[in-house]
């Protein structure tokens, strides 16, 4: 994409959907920074103080443009350091149009036409984008015409080169190859997790590797640098499954081990924990895979912790990140409880002193 700050072409990190899109009301509680808490009405929901869309994306850029369209209004959202270098009180510029018979007009119920002519001014002056390149980008939403776009731009950097490395697989000889395209950490850098003995993760660093498992139970087609993401259920990836109840606190708890060839090739073991349906910590060692770098080698655990970590006045013990949980007695209860389970299904499957040797026939075979 032009950058005309820059005066040249600058790489772009580009999200689409084709939902139902955001309404002004909407769109304002995802640009405005924080609330009180989630919406009454959607429990389920993973946003919870209104900061993560904001702190996300001004880690990946110093830019962000949304669009979103619903089938009666469009709104267009500019969040940009650019724009509010040496302001003393930031501005985020929103234009909201509504539809009136096949056209998209200002909404005046909601700003004026100063107002919507002032930001959209400042969209067209601090960013690539304007009244014609908006509409081209609208034809992406497809036949529904509603969803919402994301552009994040001015990327952080790696050294001199930037954070992020595109690979879309596509060579001279196959210009339209949509193989295996995936967007990368460029560092490749793997989480310090007890017990890390390789740096073989993915799931750190891959795009597709991490929305391939990212939700417990996968309803979206995904698709990476035009790539289709086989998404999976993970527990449904595993052998030798055992399906665990317990008990913690008074609140219940179900997990699901099992043994993987794939996770056994790379050397990594661990539990994902899952909240409302979507991964939050990958790869937890627990019980003797802190230890040691055999025992529990390829045994994978699966469970949604929704419960335990909710608690019944609408307070959640997850990280404002959603990369992790907060320290707390229940948390503590259950690391104990998942380490016990583990050994215990490990020492139930595994001869100790031959089962390095026995799943090794096995991952070769396979």
């Amino acid at each position: 994409m032009f950058s005309k700050q820059a005066g040249q072409k600058v790489p772009v990190l580009c999200v689409v959907d084709n939902g139902h899109g955001m309404t002004y009301a909407q769109m304002m509680r995802m640009v405005s920074f924080g609330h009180k808490g989630p919406n009454e009405h959607c429990q389920d929901q993973i946003g919870r103080f209104g900061i993560g869309f904001k702190t996300g994306a001004m880690k990946l850029g110093r830019d962000a443009f949304v669009l979103t369209q619903t089938s009666t209004s469009r709104s267009v959202s500019f969040l940009s350091q650019s724009f509010n270098e040496n302001k003393d009180n930031l501005e985020i510029p929103v234009v909201t149009y509504c539809k009136k018979d096949q056209y998209m007009e200002v909404d005046l119920s909601v700003q004026s036409e100063a107002t919507a002519e002032y930001n959209l001014n400042a969209i067209k002056k601090f960013s690539p984008f304007n009244e014609y390149f908006i509409g081209e980008k609208v034809g992406l939403f497809g036949e529904e015409g509603t969803g919402t776009q994301v552009y994040i731009w001015n990327l952080d950097r790696w050294g001199t080169n930037y954070t992020l490395e595109w690979n879309s697989q596509k060579t001279d000889e196959s210009p339209d190859s949509h193989g295996n395209g995936d967007i990368l950490i460029r560092s490749r850098r793997v989480r310090s997790r007890p017990g890390q003995t390789n740096g073989n993760v993915p799931l750190d660093y891959s795009l597709k590797a991490y929305v391939e498992v990212m939700f417990l139970n996968p309803q979206m087609k995904i698709t990476v640098q035009g790539s289709p993401v086989i998404v999976c259920h993970l527990e449904k990836t595993l052998r030798n499954t055992s399906v665990l109840s317990g008990e913690i606190m008074g609140r219940t708890i179900q997990l699901t081990l099992g043994t993987s060839d794939v996770e056994w090739g790379r050397m990594n073991r661990g539990i994902f924990l899952y909240w409302h349906g979507r991964l939050i910590e990958s790869y937890k060692r627990v019980g003797a895979q802190k230890h040691n770098a055999d025992t529990g080698r390829g045994i994978i655990g699966v469970a949604d912790i929704t419960n335990l970590i909710d608690d019944k006045d609408g307070h959640t013990w997850v990280l404002n990140s959603k990369q992790g949980f907060q320290d707390c007695e229940i948390y503590a209860e259950l690391e104990e409880w998942l380490g016990r389970k583990t050994d215990e299904y490990w020492d139930a499957n595994f001869d100790p002193l031959n089962s390095v040797r026995e799943y090794e026939s096995v991952y070769v075979e396979n």
